[in-house]
């Protein structure tokens, strides 16, 4: 639009200079309008008065040659008739016999009021109307010269060929005027010429034929020649103006003209120095000035031309061309008078209105095309939308305005608007062939606002840049900052690029607002971004509560707080180092978790991505990422979306992000456009802040209730989140829940003899946390605190205080590709704590188990684990009692079916500590254990100490095949047959115990330094510590005398009672019917009787006994053979 303004305005100009020159038709009028000649009867004149008549003739001689040269007739004795305005000069005259007054020749001299004019310049602004053939008035009177009167003027006739001329107010014919036809008629009030008409004014001139001059007669009577005005002038047909820009526009601002070019020379291009090229007006139809509305028009196929000097050309096409006038500032007009008019408005209208430039490479079309003289301000307007096109770029819309900047204004840019529906498609000024796009539904703006050039789009606003990508909303505004104008040398191939003339301030975008990049995403209702020029002053950052841009003419509307957040402001909220918040939302307070644990919100499915922009255009080209993750796109949700950038190079595609506000129902989500390196980022909360600290390194802090943070397989709630990328950092404020991957390799196939190759498999199951008041992660190592809940595979871990240590230091900026990454090394719980979990193997469960203790460490990669006590632990198992038969004997005990599935229980309760391997299952605990074992029913299904001495009525004991150990130290492993079946084995030392009651249809205690006993193998062993024997007591029947033994080194078969004895210093057979003794050698009392009753079988045989002299364990499995090693404390 102000390519075409300034290929126009100039020549429009100027038109209605040229058109204002057709008033002089009315020249030919203007001796009858005017007051007539007085003609008094007079007295007798003086002596003086007859001597001032004799010397009269040359004084009027002098006075004519200001205005005639020596070869002219009105300087040869003319006869004079003279007014106040004006001089009639003729020959002669006579009467008509139809009352016609003829004059021959005929010249009128117009003079204009005098004021303060010098006479000089008075005398030069004269018209002067030269008819040499004369001119004939027919009066409704003869004319008398002897009684001085004239009757009313009725018709007239200005005969053959006739001149109108000035030299106006310059000296020199820079602005010359000269009017020319022939053959003019009076009658009706009308003045018409059916002949050709030339005029010229200075270096613009034209044509027409068919002149019309309609006269306004005078309402009352009078005896002089008069009318109140003219009512218009017009040229019907083939009518022809040519326009000098340069004089006439010098003419209309009242700077003299040195230089007056031919109308046919020729002009340089625009843009070069020199005179303008001519602009040529034609018309098929009437030109008419209406003197009592004061408007010129031209009519049918109007076309405006101007050609430029290598062929190019730029037309105006229209049916209706018309020129408005208005009276100065101060003063007014009177329909009909001539006054001083100044042109107020051009309109051109026409289906279409055509602007075309081939110079320019434009075009425009529309149906209503104005120009508004005061402001300069163009209009293009239609009922169907309007178009201009330069080059490739386009705007459309119904209407068009553009207002160019005053010459007072610093500014090189005017305002600019588009009214209704419309788009734009534009090369972009500072990179040639890129494009920009907008679309808009209500109006679009562009001008002055304050300190700033202000952009609006409003209704459906859409804009899109092929770099930076595309932004839609209700409502969009852009404020820039002008540039100093740019180096004239234009762009070339190899350097296109070309400083643009601005470079944006803020952005304000409202309304359904969605921002497409190549990098991300944004759908917000809001959206408000700030802009730091490379090298200049920092910008104060919308999370330092920089005010908000406000939209011309209102105020925005103030922005809702986060939910939960008591102040009104957005909360402010810290990094790393940085004091907490004062306002923190109501989540903030601890969150009392119920058992079982709370697991975070569950990840969305990563099949299907966000819904991306819809628009038609195909996504930004080479944009510099604003984020990290090359390969990643961002798409990003919320009210209000608060932007930070830093313009890093000449152009607006040379963005950094350096701070970024989400508020109010924030969700930000991930996607990839190949292969992820691990599951995409999603953060939820109510408010998120990021802090661009560098290319790759950045501060993100999320607040909600909870915000929600998960990514690469971790997953993060709490009401303050803060991740430091840079330093790879994190710290949770107040109560949360964590979901972190395990990957840790668990074997679930030892090979106890070492034949086989441990089978080993990793599993992915993920370790779900949850805390109380504190997460701080210090890259490597994370810190839990207050009521910490873990979940890790089919384990539950409660405690005070919980660290999780990786086995790698966690890079944030840069996280591994594929496998390989850091994996969770170890977890250490304080405070006190409690492990339940169980085991499923092939989809089966086998065991569940339970541990309480002070501490405890454990080795997610080596399966290691160290605790310190008090503390137990307990387990149920699925178990198998076989019952292994000794050589050259059958077993046959009808209590128990061979080969059958049954829970077994145990309990170990410990003083001091506890070590072992959980791939190994072995555990160790330390000082003081005391172990109760024995099946039970059900998977929660308890062996208590106190049930083992309950009898029932009947006699019978409630207990079976259960015991009790207790020592200073104990080891439980967990053994695995070849077959898949799983088995116990104890191994006590230091003072150890064992109590077995009603176990295979016996009961017996077991006392040496110390014990061990295997499951599968229905074994057990008691060993002496060389100042004290192992002791062995057994009965089968409550009445019955206790069968003891003591020796170095007893083994004891429980199912089969059969006993192995090792250099035996003491035996016992027990006879039917006594009792046992009250105490065994260095041991605690029996029970007073009946010591845990047992109904035996009298059927069964007597128990076999062995004496041996060898050393060797009958374990199965030996500290010094393949009994699995525990490595050094940790």
């Amino acid at each position: 639009m102000g390519a075409i303004i300034a290929s126009w305005k100039r020549g429009l100009a100027s038109l209605a200079i040229v058109l204002a020159a057709f008033w002089l038709y009315a020249l030919i009028a203007v001796p009858l309008i005017e007051p007539s000649v007085e003609l008094s009867n007079v007295a007798a004149s003086t002596a003086a008065e007859r001597q001032a008549a004799r010397d009269r003739p040359a004084v009027r001689h002098e006075e004519l040659a200001d205005w005639f040269g020596p070869q002219d007739w009105e300087l040869t004795s003319p006869k004079v008739l003279e007014t106040a305005r004006g001089k009639l000069l003729f020959r002669e005259y006579e009467n008509g016999k139809d009352g016609t007054l003829r004059f021959r020749p005929c010249t009128v001299i117009l003079l204009g009021e005098r004021g303060d004019k010098s006479e000089e310049q008075w005398k030069r602004e004269a018209i002067i109307l030269q008819a040499p053939d004369g001119a004939d008035l027919k009066f409704d009177s003869p004319l008398s010269i002897g009684s001085g009167k004239l009757g009313k003027l009725v018709a007239g006739h200005l005969r053959g060929r006739f001149t109108i001329r000035s030299d106006q107010r310059a000296p020199g014919p820079a602005d010359d005027l000269l009017i020319t036809s022939q053959d003019a008629l009076l009658a009706d009030n009308r003045i018409t010429s059916q002949h050709p008409i030339q005029f010229r004014l200075a270096g613009s001139y034209g044509s027409g034929r068919e002149l019309r001059i309609d006269l306004m007669p005078s309402e009352g009577e009078s005896e002089a020649l008069s009318f109140d005005g003219i009512a218009g002038i017009e040229v019907r047909r083939n009518v022809v103006m040519n326009l000098n820009v340069d004089e006439l526009s010098s003419r209309r601002s009242g700077q003299p003209q040195a230089t007056q070019p031919a109308p046919a020379q020729a002009v340089p291009l625009a843009g070069q120095t020199g005179p303008q090229p001519p602009i040529r007006i034609t018309s098929q139809g009437p030109f008419r000035f209406d003197m009592t509305q004061f408007v010129a028009t031209f009519k049918e196929q109007v076309d405006v031309l101007r050609m430029h000097a290598q062929g190019q050309s730029d037309h105006l096409h229209g049916d209706l061309l018309s020129l408005f006038f208005a009276a100065p500032p101060g003063a007014s007009l009177e329909p009909g008078r001539f006054g001083k008019l100044l042109p107020n408005r051009i309109e051109v209208r026409g289906l279409p209105v055509v602007m075309e430039s081939t110079l320019e490479d434009m075009d425009a079309r529309g149906e209503l095309l104005i120009y508004e003289f005061s402001t300069r301000r163009m209009t293009l307007e239609g009922k169907q939308p309007v178009t201009v096109r330069r080059g490739e770029s386009r705007i459309q819309a119904p209407r068009l305005l553009y207002e160019p900047p005053l010459p007072s204004a610093r500014s090189r840019f005017g305002r600019f608007s588009a009214t209704g529906p419309g788009f734009l498609d534009a090369v972009r000024p500072d990179r040639p062939g890129e494009m920009y796009r907008a679309r808009w539904s209500k109006h679009a703006l562009f001008g002055p606002e304050q300190q700033f050039h202000l952009v609006s789009l409003v209704g459906d606003a859409w804009f899109h840049d092929a770099r930076t990508g595309a932004l839609e909303g209700e409502e969009v505004y852009v404020w820039l900052v002008e540039q100093s104008p740019p180096n004239p040398a234009p762009a070339t191939a190899t350097s296109p690029q070309r400083a643009p003339p601005f470079i944006p301030d803020r952005m304000l975008a409202r309304g359904g607002v969605r921002l497409e990049s190549q990098q991300v995403t944004c759908n917000v209702e809001e959206l408000q971004v700030w802009f730091a020029a490379a090298g200049g002053a920092a910008v104060r950052s919308p999370i330092e509560e920089l005010p908000l841009p406000q939209a011309p003419g209102r105020a925005l509307p103030p922005v809702a707080p986060p939910r939960g957040q008591p102040t009104g402001r957005i909360q402010q909220v810290g990094f790393r180092g940085a004091p907490p918040p004062r306002a923190v939302p109501r989540s903030a307070a601890p969150v009392q978790y119920q058992y079982p644990v709370r697991t975070p919100s569950p990840p969305p499915s990563t099949n299907a991505a966000p819904t991306a922009f819809s628009g038609e255009l195909p996504p930004p080209q080479n944009a510099k990422p604003l984020g990290p993750g090359a390969g990643a796109r961002y798409f990003v949700q919320g009210k209000l979306l608060q932007v930070q950038l830093r313009m890093q190079g000449a152009t607006a595609a040379d963005i950094q992000l350096q701070k970024l506000r989400v508020v109010d129902n924030v969700r930000v989500t991930e996607a990839f456009h190949g292969t992820p390196d691990g599951a995409p980022l999603v953060v939820t909360g109510q408010q998120l802040d990021y802090e661009q600290t560098n290319n790759l390194d950045g501060k993100l802090a999320v607040i909600g209730e909870p915000a929600h943070v998960e990514g690469r397989g971790v997953t993060l709630d709490g009401p303050v989140i803060r991740l430091n990328r840079g330093e790879s950092t994190m710290d949770v404020d107040g109560a949360g829940a964590m979901i972190l991957p395990a990957n840790a390799q668990i074997a679930v196939g030892p090979s106890r003899s070492g034949a086989t190759t441990a089978a080993t498999t990793a599993t992915t199951t993920p370790i779900v946390l949850n805390w109380q008041k504190q997460l701080h992660f210090d890259g490597r190592i994370a810190h839990f605190t207050d009521r910490v809940v873990a979940k890790l595979d089919q384990r539950t871990l409660r405690a005070g205080a919980l660290d999780v240590a990786f086995s790698q230091p966690v890079n944030f900026a840069n996280p591994p590709r594929g496998q390989g990454g850091p994996e969770v090394a170890e977890l250490f719980c304080s405070g006190g704590l409690i492990l339940e979990g169980r085991t499923v193997e092939s989809g089966r469960q086998t065991s569940v188990e339970r541990m309480e203790a002070k501490t405890l460490r454990v080795n997610r990669l080596t399966g290691a684990i160290f605790g310190d006590g008090p503390g137990s632990l307990e387990t149920v198992r699925i178990g198998q009692w076989k019952l292994p038969t000794a050589p050259g004997q059958s077993t046959d005990l009808a209590a128990v079916n061979p080969g059958e599935e049954r829970l077994l229980y145990l309990k170990v309760e410990f003083l001091t500590r506890v070590t072992g391997n959980l791939n190994d299952r072995i555990t160790e605990f330390g000082n003081r254990v005391r172990t109760v074992f024995g099946p039970v029913t059900s998977w929660d299904g308890v062996v208590r100490r106190d049930d083992l001495d309950r009898v029932g009525a009947d006699g019978k004991p409630l207990a079976q095949n259960c015991g009790t150990l207790d020592s200073s130290r104990l080891t439980v492993a967990r053994l695995q047959a070849p077959d898949g079946t799983t088995s116990v084995a104890l191994d006590a030392s230091g003072d150890a115990k064992l109590d077995g009651v009603n176990f295979y249809q016996q009961s017996f205690r077991a006392i040496g330094n110390h014990i061990k006993y295997e499951q599968a193998k229905d074994q057990i062993i008691l060993e002496g510590d060389g100042r004290a024997d192992a002791v062995l007591a057994r009965y089968e029947h409550v009445w019955d005398k206790p069968q003891y033994s003591t020796s170095r080194k007893i083994t004891f078969w429980p199912s089969t009672s059969r006993v192995h004895v090792d250099g035996a210093h003491q035996m016992d057979l027990a006879i039917p019917g006594r009792s046992m003794p009250a105490q065994l050698p260095g041991t605690a009392p029996f029970v007073s009787a009946p010591p845990r009753n047992t109904y035996g079988n009298p059927s069964a045989p007597p128990p076999a006994l062995e004496f041996s002299n060898d050393d060797s364990s009958a374990f199965g499995v030996s500290t010094g053979g393949n009994y699995p090693q525990l490595g050094p404390r940790p």
